[in-house]
């Protein structure tokens, strides 16, 4: 009876500590991608700063279509992969390192923001792209942890006799969870659909 009142504790102890680690690695990818900005050579910093400029021209222009695929691509492309990989046995490094590479394009957006001189224009594009980087960043770094734990799953069931003993229930999960995450994907292309032409559409 101990045995079974621990067991979710101690699932719940590990859904948390997974999910640290893999902020952390999110944060540190921002902070690389923040760093690598402030010191690259001029003809670099110039291109991101065009790419920059090309992003916030997008939301800009209210072309609620090209807002919704610049935002869906960019997010998808990481929940694509982290579901894919969540189907190997052997995959959890990359797994962990999905989350940093998304907070690299996340840090560079943020730094050409904030490396303007403080101003009202300044504010008004942060506040328009900060909540989109912050639910696209939380919900890759779930799905990698969901991942991680289909990945873990297939590596121990490699070495037992009863190889699919409860597997096609945690894969149905695994599908009802990333549906989940992709809907909240959606929801945040409409909320960056909605800041952008109610705060950019009018600086």
């Amino acid at each position: 009876m101990q045995t079974l009142k621990n067991k979710p504790a101690d699932k719940s102890g590990k859904n948390l500590t997974l999910f640290a680690v893999l902020c952390v690695s999110a944060l540190v990818g921002t902070l690389f991608g923040a760093v690598c900005c402030c010191f690259m050579d001029t003809r670099l910093t110039e291109l991101l700063t065009g790419a920059e400029e090309s992003f916030f021209n997008a939301r800009r222009s209210g072309d609620i279509i090209r807002i919704m695929l610049s935002t869906l691509a960019g997010s998808g492309f990481y929940l694509a992969a982290a579901f894919a990989l969540g189907f190997s046995a052997i995959s959890q490094p990359f797994e962990a390192v999905l989350p940093f590479f998304k907070g690299i394009s996340s840090g560079v957006i943020l730094t050409q923001i904030y490396g303007e001189s403080p101003s009202a224009h300044a504010f008004a594009k942060a506040a328009a792209v900060f909540p989109g980087i912050f639910v696209t960043l939380i919900v890759t770094v779930l799905a990698c942890r969901e991942a991680m734990f289909l990945s873990g799953r297939l590596f121990k069931i490699c070495f037992q006799d009863r190889l699919f003993d409860g597997l096609l229930k945690r894969c149905k999960l695994y599908g009802t969870r990333f549906l989940a995450m992709a809907a909240a994907i959606c929801a945040c292309a409409a909320l960056d659909c909605g800041l952008s032409i109610l705060i950019l559409g009018k600086i």
